[in-house]
């Protein structure tokens, strides 16, 4: 070190000066990396798996380096590991702002296009049921009794949990090989149905909603006496479901034949 006064030099770590005594002033400190730069990179870099919870901390620790090195006089280092913490936290709340964004978007149109599954699965299945009572009534002139003759358990309306109904259609003919199960009931109920035994029959699905809506003895009533292409009287309307009022909108999904 040299002696600001004789301008000898000093060897290192001596607090006086070899020629003239004078006292030397103390060694500077070396500069150190500043902690909160690095751990803001690290955050940062970690942030890109979880941009959310951590991009947030990553950007404040880049900017209060910043601040500190900015303050130091030299003795803090690490600016440009401080603008590079700032610059990932960006991109990392960015990253999860675009994520949430798209999530927003394709979950309800994931839940939707569910909903549609569903409801073109219970119509494929109901015309099957269609097929089977259409095949059963050309061979007994009639169609499978409903709920009067029934020893099973039911639900209101008519719906069928288990019962002669599927003992009809599966054996001894198999004009059905299963009746399918209702996917919108919690359990596998089969699906409601109805008849005169004469001419007319309704199959319903609860539909999106999982209630019962439509009271199928009377709908049945009124369709024994509708004339063909006759609008649906607005009390029996809202039973029927319909996917323009919403995916998970009211009504039953029914299946008729006269």
């Amino acid at each position: 070190m040299r002696c600001d006064h004789c301008g000898y030099d000093n060897p290192p770590g001596v607090t006086s000066c070899g020629s003239c005594g004078a006292s030397l002033p103390p060694r500077p400190e070396a500069p150190r990396l500043s902690q909160k730069a690095v751990w803001s990179v690290v955050l940062a870099i970690l942030g890109l798996c979880l941009p959310v919870v951590l991009s947030i901390p990553a950007l404040i620790l880049g900017i209060l380096a910043l601040s500190d090195i900015n303050k130091s006089g030299g003795r803090i280092t690490g600016h440009s590991v401080a603008i590079a913490g700032i610059v990932l936290s960006i991109v990392c709340g960015l990253i999860s702002l675009i994520m949430l964004i798209l999530a927003a978007i394709a979950v309800p149109n994931f839940l939707h296009a569910q909903q549609r599954a569903k409801v073109v699965r219970v119509q494929s299945e109901q015309l099957s049921v269609a097929i089977a009572l259409e095949s059963f009534y050309v061979d007994d002139n009639r169609y499978p009794t409903d709920r009067e003759y029934y020893t099973g358990d039911l639900l209101p309306g008519g719906d069928i949990l288990e019962a002669k109904f599927e003992r009809t259609l599966t054996s001894p003919v198999a004009y059905i090989s299963v009746l399918p199960g209702d996917v919108f009931r919690e359990r596998a109920y089969h699906y409601g149905y109805w008849t005169n035994g004469r001419n007319v029959w309704i199959v319903r699905s609860v539909g999106p909603d999982k209630t019962p809506d439509a009271d199928l003895a009377r709908l049945g009533e009124y369709l024994s006496s509708r004339r063909r292409n006759e609008p649906w009287p607005p009390e029996l309307a809202g039973w029927f479901y319909d996917p323009t009022n919403g995916a998970k909108s009211r009504g039953d999904i029914i299946k008729t034949g006269r």
